[in-house]
């Protein structure tokens, strides 16, 4: 049986410490993988209980939109992997 987890963060940006990059991570049994979603946001915009963006402006609905879509489609990835017996790595 496969372990499987989705987790969204923010890691500060390097090159400019107002911007955090948004991430996702996969983990698969203990084996973890970290994907850009490709969008930054100011640090204190960002909800840790939720792991989105704060607020209700059109950009805050865009990332969190955006991010949503990503891990639906990681979701569906695994799923069929898991129908079709499929090793998971």
């Amino acid at each position: 049986m496969n372990t499987y987890n989705l987790s969204t963060f923010i890691k500060n940006n390097r090159a400019n410490h107002k911007r955090a990059l948004i991430y996702l991570r996969v983990t698969v049994n203990s084996q973890r993988a970290e994907i850009s979603v490709k969008r930054s946001i100011n640090p204190e915009r960002w909800d840790p209980g939720t792991n989105r963006v704060k607020g209700s402006k059109e950009d805050a609905k865009a990332v969190n939109s955006l991010i949503n879509i990503m891990v639906l489609k990681l979701n569906k990835i695994y799923n069929k992997l898991v129908e079709d017996n499929e090793t998971i790595s």
